[in-house]
């Protein structure tokens, strides 16, 4: 398969094209040398790393608390913009 494809498939955040444009931007390393051209075919074991896009993350509001807590559970009230982990285009502004 190759490497446009695998990426549109398996990350569909971009598309086939934009995938594309990211290895022509060179953001796009395949078994550690970077990628500029999105017709190589990959296989099992292949290492694709991806440096990614600077994007600003998104303004979440911050303002939350705990209302319960034990050893074994916290509640937490939070505004509904706030991300409890990780996830799309936020990887700090969270709980």
């Amino acid at each position: 398969m190759r490497i446009d494809q695998f990426l549109s498939q398996r990350y569909s955040y971009l598309s086939r094209s934009e995938w594309q444009k990211e290895m022509a931007r060179g953001n796009i390393s395949y078994n550690g040398a970077i990628l500029t051209k999105f017709d190589k075919k990959i296989k099992m074991g292949d290492l694709i790393s991806y440096k990614g896009r600077d994007a600003a993350e998104p303004e979440v509001d911050s303002n939350y608390s705990i209302i319960y807590e034990d050893d074994y559970l916290v509640g937490v009230n939070k505004p509904g913009n706030l991300p409890v982990h990780p996830a799309g285009s936020t990887r700090y502004g969270c709980i």
